[in-house]
């Protein structure tokens, strides 16, 4: 078998399919939210590594975000 046959075949598999569609729609939904809750529709640097740290800044902001949304609710769900 080739290995271009070989690729396809697992590309094209089941599983394979699952995952993808999976990882698509997770990435997709986290830019999503970070382009409209944190209204980030470009970086304000041109330096590739000062874009790393800001995008850094924005991801860290993100998952504080998303872990006191999540500890709110426990937090609720206690009382």
């Amino acid at each position: 078998m080739k290995i271009i046959e070989k690729a396809r075949e697992r590309l094209l598999s089941e599983q394979s399919l699952y995952h993808r569609g999976k990882r698509w729609i997770e990435v997709e939904a986290v830019f999503v939210r970070i382009k409209h809750n944190s209204q980030f529709n470009r970086f304000k640097i041109i330096d590739l590594q000062d874009v790393n740290i800001e995008f850094t800044l924005v991801a860290i902001t993100h998952n504080l975000r998303k872990w006191t949304e999540k500890s709110d609710i426990l937090c609720l769900c206690s009382k």
